[in-house]
């Protein structure tokens, strides 16, 4: 969940982030998005996935709410930024 809306300067954030794990333990250096927040494959701009760093969280909200489950930090992380 938590490299869903991952940037390279995640690589580097040593912040304490959950579960006693730094955000540059749990990015393992995977990156969806570039540093201005775009997602980009083969050298072109996708809409479908800039939407997904927005998307695929609000769908496992929905899920989690049903459930009546707590959502993770990991499940926002950058969704506010996008």
């Amino acid at each position: 969940m938590f490299c869903t809306n991952t940037r390279p300067d995640d690589a580097f954030d040593t912040t304490v982030f959950a579960d006693d794990k730094t955000v540059r333990e749990l990015c393992r250096k995977t990156f969806t998005a570039h540093p201005d927040g775009a997602a980009e494959n083969h050298g072109f701009v996708h809409p479908s996935y800039m939407g997904s760093g927005v998307g695929l969280p609000g769908k496992a909200l929905n899920l989690l709410n049903l459930f009546q489950r707590p959502a993770p930090p990991h499940l926002l992380w950058r969704v506010r930024d996008i």
